[in-house]
């Protein structure tokens, strides 16, 4: 089993699971058709992750231990085997490559920590391999992408070589992890940290791992590391703590006058209701970040979430349907109040009417002319309809009247027509009777 998981992510899950997953079913049954008598027992597996540092990025190889239930022993003939499993610990803006496991039938699976991509930047990840010092790059038929990491077909690679393999994302890409394919199973025993090499061999400056600090809710980088990001062309530097993302113009960074040996800390978090954003180079804290946006996730896709900073300024946005996230701009650092009203709406009088968001634009008169047209239009062709319904409903009204005068004139025709031959008979009858009454 291989996982990937968050810098500073507990590691309870992956425990339950692993638990779960792996046991042994023993028999306490000396002949085999007693096993009816003697049911099987389960042989619990137990973790050890004491060499596991989650606020550390790499590698760790844990191992299970299985053990005989209360009151019972294990045979001392039987050797009793263990498990082995990979945790790789990520940064969100940093996913690798660095592990990998057998999933289904011809797919192999790489764990990567992928979920602060959007939907259209997963679509633009791309792998390539290293075979012979030659890079190749794999066809999109050929591998994909989800939350959870790279699914690379095995039909790209063949049984006895060495690879490499690595992946480009936006502003990035991982480092090369090696291994040996041997057509059902892959073997490296070597785990190494990340030498921040790129893919052409060339070496990036040194960036020192022990300065480095991240929890689930701050970080403490380098400022190598940013060097290395705006060198990157990237646009926005993230900075994420608690599940909210914060992202700053690199212009805005590059403001800061960033060398290679400052520390730039970040803490952002939740405190009740509230969003704390805070950021500080060298001890010296930042606060204006203008451009910057804060993304955090909403509850009701119906709701608007609203920031108010300290000062009372109101501070609203657009939303992110593919990370469930309210995507609002920010301007300074400090402590946030999280509030969601109902979409575009606001009461007024009692009367619901739609708020211009962006101000008294051009672009937003447009777009509030054509509503306004639009409903006009609409309302003309409503009341037109209904014009054209009462009209139809009265007509078909005097045609039922029409109709139904009609068939009461037939049917009383229909009753004078048959009465009239019956009493024309009644008389003849009865004359005929007078005269054989007279005759007698």
């Amino acid at each position: 089993m291989v996982y990937a998981v968050r810098a500073g992510q507990s590691l309870a899950e992956v425990r339950t699971e692993l638990e779960e997953t792996f046991y042994i079913l023993g028999s306490t049954c000396e002949e085999y058709e007693d096993t009816a008598a003697h049911p099987a027992v389960i042989m619990h597996s137990v973790w050890d992750f004491s060499q596991v540092d989650v606020n550390a990025p790499g590698v760790y190889k844990v191992t299970g231990t299985f053990a005989a239930p209360e009151g019972c022993t294990v045979d001392q003939e039987l050797a009793v085997p263990g498990a082995a499993a990979y945790i790789t610990v990520q940064r969100p803006d940093q996913p690798e490559v660095q592990t990998c496991c057998m999933v289904g039938v011809d797919v192999l699976f790489f764990p990567m920590i992928l979920d602060c991509f959007t939907d259209e930047q997963l679509d633009n990840l791309q792998v390539y391999l290293l075979e012979n010092n030659e890079d190749k790059e794999i066809g999109k038929s050929n591998f994909y992408f989800d939350r959870k990491g790279l699914y690379l077909k095995k039909g790209v690679l063949k049984a006895g070589r060495k690879y490499g393999i690595y992946v480009t994302y936006p502003g990035g890409s991982t480092g090369v992890y090696t291994f040996v394919y041997g057509g059902e199973l892959i073997s490296n025993e070597h785990w190494y940290k990340r030498n921040y090499a790129d893919r052409d061999g060339k070496e990036l400056p040194d960036i020192d791992d022990e300065a480095e600090r991240v929890t689930d809710t701050s970080a403490i980088l380098v400022g190598n590391r940013l060097l290395d990001l705006m060198k990157n062309g990237v646009k926005l530097i993230p900075f994420e703590g608690d599940g909210v993302l914060v992202r700053v113009p690199v212009e805005v960074v590059k403001g800061w006058n960033i060398k290679a040996e400052d520390q730039i800390e970040t803490d952002i978090s939740w405190v009740g209701s509230d969003v704390s954003v805070k950021i500080s180079k060298n001890g010296e804290s930042v606060t204006d970040i203008p451009g910057a946006t804060v993304e955090i996730p909403y509850a009701n896709r119906d709701s608007q979430t609203m920031l108010t900073d300290e000062e009372g300024n109101s501070y609203t946005g657009s939303v992110n349907d593919a990370q469930n996230a309210a995507v609002i701009p920010i301007d300074k650092t400090g402590d946030y109040t999280v509030e969601e009203q109902p979409q575009n709406q606001t009461e007024n009088g009692g009367n619901i009417e739609e708020e211009d968001p962006e101000g008294d634009s051009p672009e937003n008169a447009e777009d509030s002319g054509e509503e306004k047209l639009s409903e006009q239009v609409e309302e003309l062709l409503s009341e037109n309809v209904k014009n054209q319904k009462a009209n139809s409903d009265e007509n078909l009204n005097s045609q039922h009247k029409k109709t139904a005068l009609i068939v009461i004139i037939i049917v009383i025709l229909l009753i004078l027509l048959w009465n009239i031959p019956m009493r024309r008979g009644k008389k003849l009858r009865k004359g005929e009777r007078g005269e054989r009454e007279q005759s007698k």
